[in-house]
């Protein structure tokens, strides 16, 4: 904890790791980039680790080698403790490793030259599916990791974030069964959110020290419009546009208080309400179709669990989910919230129209492959039809996909070779 206070605000770190010495820490900033950076406990200035692009957290490997993932092939290159320098050139120590989100990967290196990873596929692939989990239709996906899975009000598009060299916003045609790429910049483009009408496309625009909220029009015509400029770089997502237009729902890491969820009205002085604060975790938020209730996951049991409050003034509060979910989702009258079980399993619990807030129990329908699983740090792998009758769902295509753990005991003998 010392160390992470003694970084300058600029730059929010997560995913750390120690340098050999003690004092110095590997770490990644809280916008998804592919960049690395070194900070240290004394509080100085933290420095980008020159010539270094990844995908994944970076470890250090006895005797002097940088350890990190780039498109699922995990990398060694020498690296210099004392200077904090890469030389050389990267090389090859495993293909298909597997990532879990935006920075993480299963891997991990022993002092004595011993490695571990997860290996297998974590490709993955958009298709309709029914109820019963049956696949239903394919549909035509970016290439790279994609995640934000968003559908259009009218059900006919879906929006996504799919990383390239950077994360970019997509839109995919239902009925043409086509896909185009909605953002360029040389920022990532995460977190779509369609607007009421389903003619604009809310995103968030992230770099190591700043973030925007900005919409485009779904077409690509058009300039971008700003709503919101200079946001912390701690902003975590964007979440929710409600119905009637007045607010987007999003998400921000406060060093008090955790992640909370809050209101930005597009409206008037466009003041920023807080919704969900606490000590705890509180994401993946969702407002309902009549603007009344606001869904979310929250950490405070110990458990990701999904709870529903009133919207906006946040009186009243109900446990939804009974054994963990994540994730959440209304259908389109309300009258369903559909989530995901921390086994990957896609619930739903009915929702009993009226003054007050009820909620039936949740019921299983059928078990998702997402990558990463359900507790991967992305806003959503699946969305629901307007009936909740189908279910757009970023599947993984191999069954047994994560299934092979890989123990190298002298992983150095075989880089020399």
């Amino acid at each position: 904890c010392v160390a992470l206070r003694g970084l300058p605000s600029g730059e929010q770190p997560r995913i750390p790791a120690f340098l050999p010495d003690g004092r110095r820490i590997f770490f990644k900033p809280l916008a998804i980039t592919t960049d690395v950076f070194v900070g240290s406990i004394d509080g100085s200035p933290p420095v980008k680790l020159a010539g270094v692009m990844s995908d994944s957290m970076v470890t250090f490997g006895q005797p002097g080698y940088l350890l990190y993932v780039r498109e699922n092939t995990l990398l060694a290159r020498p690296f210099d403790g004392r200077t904090a320098q890469v030389s050389g050139e990267a090389v090859p120590v495993a293909e298909d490793v597997v990532t879990t989100g935006p920075g993480y990967a299963s891997f991990a290196a022993s002092t004595t030259g011993t490695l571990t990873y997860l290996t297998g596929t974590s490709k993955a692939d958009l298709a309709w599916y029914d109820r019963s989990g049956k696949r239903l239709a394919s549909l035509p996906t970016p290439a790279g990791h994609s995640s934000d899975v968003v559908l259009s009000p009218d059900g006919a598009h879906i929006a996504l974030s799919a990383r390239g060299q950077g994360f970019d916003v997509w839109v995919i045609d239902g009925v043409r069964n086509s896909t185009s790429r909605l953002t360029f910049s040389s920022a990532d483009q995460v977190s779509p959110t369609w607007s009421p009408d389903g003619l604009r496309i809310a995103f968030a625009e992230r770099s190591a020290t700043s973030v925007s909220l900005k919409v485009r029009a779904r077409s690509g015509s058009g300039a971008e419009e700003t709503l919101a400029a200079n946001l912390k770089p701690t902003f975590v997502a964007l979440w929710d546009w409600t119905r009637d237009g007045r607010f987007m729902v999003y998400g921000d890491n406060d060093p008090q208080t955790g992640l909370d969820i809050w209101a930005l009205p597009l409206t008037g002085d466009r003041k920023r309400v807080p919704i969900v604060q606490g000590e705890s975790i509180q994401v993946q938020a969702s407002v309902s179709p009549d603007g009344r209730w606001l869904a979310y996951t929250s950490l405070e049991s110990g458990k990701a669990e999904i709870y529903v409050q009133s919207f906006p003034s946040g009186g009243g509060r109900w446990q939804v989910s009974t054994n963990g979910g994540v994730q959440s989702r209304w259908r389109s009258d309300g009258k369903e919230i559909f989530f995901l079980g921390l086994d990957g399993t896609l619930m739903t619990a009915p929702i009993t129209p009226g003054p007050s807030f009820q909620a039936g129990l949740p019921v299983p329908l059928f078990r998702m492959r997402v990558p990463g699983g359900p507790n991967a740090p992305a806003i959503g792998n699946y969305a629901p039809s307007a009936d909740g009758q189908r279910f757009v769902v970023n599947m993984l295509r191999d069954e047994a996909a994560f299934s092979s753990y890989v123990v190298v005991l002298n992983w150095l003998a075989a880089l020399r070779k």
